[in-house]
């Protein structure tokens, strides 16, 4: 029923593969960094997503916002993308 809807999400964990974000206390899921786009890259040494085209940041603690693609219950997992402007 979630799907398709739009979170603010602090980001919990940055990793290679991606971003672990939560919505809401307890409720995380995973933004995979095939999402982010082409302008960001993963600084292991930050530990930390760094977008070279506007300068900005992503690591523990950022807020943005995501959109939920999809929720599979049977797994636990939920997987969440940038939101996109329209």
């Amino acid at each position: 029923q979630f799907v398709g809807k739009d979170f603010t999400a602090t980001v919990t964990t940055t990793l290679n593969f991606g971003l672990f974000v939560s919505v809401d206390e307890g409720v995380e899921g995973l933004l995979p960094a095939r999402l982010l786009g082409w302008d960001w890259r993963f600084n292991p040494l930050k530990n930390q997503w760094f977008n070279g085209k506007t300068k900005t940041t992503l690591q523990a603690g950022s807020t943005l916002t995501v959109t939920l693609l999809d929720a599979d219950r049977a797994a636990g997992r939920l997987t969440f993308s940038p939101k996109t402007s329209t």
